[in-house]
């Protein structure tokens, strides 16, 4: 299943790929979400989800964020082909990676 973002085309691409983060990507996102107001850029932000089994794709499901697309993987394709699969959906003129096990902070 693939629900794509309402923007055409993005400055940025923020690329997460979670595995069973039920726990971690709502923070993340609300961190992201949080780094973002007055910023001029448009920010398109896809989620890949690798065949979670912990309701993280439930969660994901529920996103109705206009400016986030998810992917949910019928099976896991590691990390890199995660990464590949969102770079071919994306819209944005840069991508970046940004990961939901909140080690790196959004801001």
């Amino acid at each position: 299943m693939n629900r794509r973002s309402q923007s055409a085309d993005s400055d940025l691409t923020v690329i997460m790929c979670a595995f069973n983060e039920v726990d971690r990507i709502g923070h993340a996102l609300e961190e992201f979400f949080a780094s973002t107001p007055g910023r001029s850029e448009v920010v398109e932000i896809i989620i890949v989800d690798n065949g979670s089994t912990d309701g993280t794709r439930e969660l994901l499901e529920s996103l109705d964020e206009a400016n986030v697309s998810v992917i949910l993987n019928d099976r896991n394709l590691g990390k890199g082909g995660s990464i590949k699969k969102a770079i071919s959906a994306s819209s944005g003129r840069y991508v970046v990676i940004h990961d939901p096990d909140l080690e790196y902070s959004a801001r």
